[in-house]
């Protein structure tokens, strides 16, 4: 195999080497034990020109057993396949505390599922390009719709072409299409079906919203949880009227949070529901949705979120038996407890 190929195992590898020389530089090594990179080093101790190299004695240091307080330390990739490999190779090894994956980008392969799996989204979104092309192809077409614009609008727009590549370019060309739709109704032929256009805007402004949300550095993963249960409940709760317009039933709508739960799960770990749980910005959502359906709502196919923040604790523990039973007293306090007042900032006092 190609070692400079950038494969999960050849990626592992270049991990676990920046992250022991991270770790020497902010810890030392415990007694008994010396930093190395390299077993070699150790076992001979001789440099280039043969000269005998003075060094510590020791057996080289390889986990964080080997250092003094070792710090934590987690893994966030993008999410293609061989990321989300890397993200469970990283766990497997012990090395990693938590490993997730970027969530703008998971938002925006969700757009690509709900364009590729529903037919009524996917002819608006070919009426939209074919309208496109159409009139950039033509320079006498394009003329007569810059002249349609400054009479209806006072000012010029600038059709956006979709593409795949680009995030939110498929709401940005429906939103525009929508937007200038008196102008190609009155163009000759009328290619453009404008209450369809508008209906399809609507269904994707809310993953466009979240994604921009998600593209922030202030989103935590309490954030990120929240994105997600917004656009399930977003299409958890469509209209007739949308739903009628775009053809979809009940199945459509249960293949929709089958998506929402898939692409959660490329992203996905389990401090994800920890944080959530805890988050005193989101108690009032949770509890409002939790009431509204039911706990099954909030668990985005990961399972109850009491026991995935459980597993956390777990981890983050790191086998020390005292602070697992802290943390867990902490946490069933917080989540158990009755709250007395409509404010939940009051909630950051107690918060674990």
């Amino acid at each position: 195999m190609e070692l400079r190929r950038e494969s999960a195992a050849n990626l592992l590898e270049k991990l676990l080497n920046c992250k022991l020389r991270l770790l020497g530089s902010i810890r030392k090594p415990a007694p008994g034990f010396v930093l190395t990179t390299d077993e070699e080093d150790v076992e001979n101790p001789m440099n280039d020109t043969g000269v005998e190299v003075e060094r510590e004695e020791g057996r080289p240091c390889k986990t964080n057993e080997h250092f003094i307080n070792p710090p934590m330390f987690c893994f966030c990739s993008d999410s293609p396949s061989v990321m989300v490999k890397l993200r469970k190779d990283c766990l497997n090894t012990k090395e990693f505390v938590f490993a997730y994956g970027c969530a703008p980008y998971s938002i925006h392969n969700l757009c690509m599922d709900l364009i590729k799996t529903f037919p009524g989204v996917k002819i608006v979104l070919k009426q939209i390009v074919y309208m496109v092309k159409t009139l950039k192809s033509s320079h006498l077409l394009l003329q007569l719709f810059d002249k349609l614009c400054l009479e209806k609008f006072k000012k010029t727009y600038v059709l956006i072409l979709y593409t795949k590549t680009r995030w939110g370019a498929v709401f940005f060309a429906a939103q525009r299409a929508s937007k200038v739709k008196a102008a190609c109704a009155a163009l000759p032929g009328e290619i453009l079906n404008a209450d369809s256009t508008l209906t399809s805007a609507t269904i994707l402004r809310c993953c466009l919203l979240i994604q921009h949300t998600g593209e922030g550095d202030e989103a935590t993963f309490s954030a990120v949880y929240a994105c997600f249960l917004t656009i399930k409940y977003h299409i958890k709760t469509l209209d007739l009227s949308v739903m009628e317009a775009l053809h979809l039933n009940y199945d459509d709508i249960c293949e929709m949070i089958r998506l929402i739960h898939h692409r959660f799960s490329t992203i996905y770990s389990e401090a994800h529901a920890l944080v959530f749980c805890t988050d005193p910005l989101f108690i009032s959502m949770r509890r409002s949705m939790g009431f509204r359906f039911d706990e099954k709502f909030l668990h985005l196919g990961k399972g109850s979120i009491n026991q995935q923040s459980k597993a956390v604790i777990a981890r983050i523990s790191m086998g020390n038996k005292i602070l697992r039973r802290s943390m867990l007293s902490e946490f069933a306090v917080f989540v158990t407890r009755q709250q007395d007042t409509e404010d939940d900032f009051s909630d950051t006092s107690i918060k674990p």
